[in-house]
C-alpha cells in the first residue's frame, strides 16, 4: 500500500515536471523577443532593351544583260601579190592585184590603182572583180599610151551583216535588308534588400 502511494506520487511529479517544461517552451516561443531580419526579393521594373531588326528597303541594282546586235563588217581577205605585165604589140601595161578571199561569203572586191608611167606621169584607175568565198583571183587594170613603172593600190572589200553580242548595263529595283538598331521596353528584375521583424526562434531556424 505504501509502495503504491509512492508510485502515484512519483507519477504526479513526472507529469507536473513534463507540464512545466511544455509550458516553459510555449512561453519561450510565443513570448520570445522580436528582432529585425533582412532578405533579398526580386523586384520587377521597366527597362529599355536594345535589339537588331532586319528592315527592308528599296535599292537600285546594276546587272549586265547579253544583247545581240547587227553590225556590218568587211569580208576577210589577204593580198597574195601584185604584178605589172606589159602587153605584147602595144604600148600598154596590165597591173594586177591578186586577192585571196579568206571569208566564207562571196563578194565583189574593188581596187583603186595609183599608176606611175615610165615617162613620170601619174594616173588613177579603178577595177573590180567578183571573188567567191575561200578562193583567190587577180583584179587587173590596163593602162595604154605608156608603160607602167610602178603602182600603189587600195582595196575596198565587200561587206556582210553579222550578229554580235555585247554586255549592256541595266538597273532594276530590288529589295535589300539592313540591320537597324531599335529600343523596346521590357520588364526586368533586380535584387532588393528588404527587412522584416522575426522572433529569435525564427531567426535561428532560418
Amino acid at each position: 500500500m505504501v509502495q503504491e502511494k509512492k508510485r502515484d506520487h512519483l507519477r504526479r511529479n513526472l507529469l507536473l515536471g513534463s507540464g512545466a517544461i511544455v509550458v516553459a517552451a510555449l512561453l519561450f516561443i510565443f513570448l520570445a523577443p522580436v528582432v529585425p531580419a533582412t532578405y533579398i526579393e526580386k523586384e520587377p521594373y521597366a527597362g529599355n532593351e536594345t535589339y537588331i531588326e532586319k528592315e527592308p528597303y528599296a535599292a537600285n541594282e546594276t546587272y549586265y544583260e547579253v544583247e545581240p546586235y547587227v553590225v556590218t563588217v568587211s569580208l576577210s581577205y589577204t593580198v597574195a601579190g601584185t604584178s605589172i605585165q606589159n602587153v605584147l604589140g602595144q604600148i600598154a601595161s596590165d597591173c594586177v592585184v591578186i586577192i585571196n578571199n579568206t571569208d566564207t561569203n562571196s563578194g565583189t572586191f574593188s581596187v583603186t590603182y595609183f599608176l606611175v608611167t615610165m615617162g613620170g606621169a601619174t594616173a588613177t584607175k579603178y577595177s573590180s572583180q567578183f571573188i567567191p568565198g575561200s578562193t583567190q583571183q587577180g583584179v587587173w587594170v590596163r593602162h595604154s599610151g605608156d608603160y607602167i613603172r610602178s603602182f600603189a593600190y587600195s582595196v575596198a572589200a565587200p561587206t556582210k551583216q553579222v550578229i554580235q553580242y555585247r554586255n549592256v548595263q541595266k538597273t532594276r529595283e530590288v529589295t535589300l535588308y539592313r540591320d537597324v538598331e531599335k529600343v523596346r521596353e521590357v520588364v526586368k528584375y533586380r535584387d532588393v534588400e528588404r527587412s522584416k521583424r522575426v522572433t529569435v526562434v525564427d531567426s535561428i531556424t532560418d
